[in-house]
């Protein structure tokens, strides 16, 4: 099959592998602890006193994030194409749970001002619902058979939902140089930040791609 065969493919699904993981394991993670599975977390009041939204949110993302790496391969839509219209269908709907249960939990969690000030409360905020309305406005693009239009908005809806692990990476590289975690508008900056990186290059992708 091609996808075996295709270096670049093969780099692409690498790429955007390594760009899940950190959220995906943390996630899967902070799920196992909640139904009474071993701590390997820091203690979250705010997810153990409510912990429905953060559940419904690793469900959506995880899937939203492997599954859809997948989708953005040329191969697959070229030879199995009924494979990539299964899990498209799949992917919508997970991003559309991972997108509304984060506003939920942007919106309702109590969160310090040191992780969460007005500036990361509003991106986070304005970005779930533009998820929202480029996975609505996707699906009814390949409805219509309108492929350019389907294909740049789950390009962009896709970088949104990426934006936990640029934001890992970013965080990491912060505390290498400085030894501690980002607070307050910084690290409202640094999350900003790798949203912006996410939205540039799906903005590249989509002016590189041949429908």
């Amino acid at each position: 099959m091609g996808l075996l065969k295709n270096k670049k493919e093969r780099a692409i699904l690498a790429s955007l592998f390594v760009l899940s993981f950190i959220p995906v394991v943390g996630g899967t993670f902070r799920v196992f602890e909640i139904v009474g599975g071993p701590v390997g977390l820091p203690e979250n009041p705010r997810i153990s006193n409510d912990p429905l939204p953060a559940i419904l949110h690793v469900f959506g993302a995880v899937p939203f994030c492997i599954l859809g790496a997948f989708q953005f391969l040329p191969s697959i839509r070229k030879h199995t194409p009924e494979r990539h219209r299964f899990n498209g269908k799949i992917v919508a709907l997970t991003g559309i749970l991972s997108a509304v249960s984060g506003l939920w939990m942007t919106h309702y969690y109590a969160l310090p001002i040191e992780l969460q000030g007005n500036l990361l409360y509003i991106v986070r905020m304005v970005l779930g619902i533009a998820m929202v309305v480029f996975i609505v406005r996707g699906v009814v693009a390949i409805k219509n058979r309108r492929i350019p239009i389907h294909g740049a908005s789950m390009i962009r809806a896709y970088a949104i939902g990426q934006g936990a692990g640029t934001q890992a990476l970013i965080g990491i590289t912060w505390i290498v140089f400085f030894g501690e975690e980002a607070t307050g508008l910084t690290r409202d900056v640094m999350m900003t930040l790798a949203w912006v990186i996410n939205l540039g290059v799906a903005e590249w992708v989509i002016r590189k791609t041949s429908w």
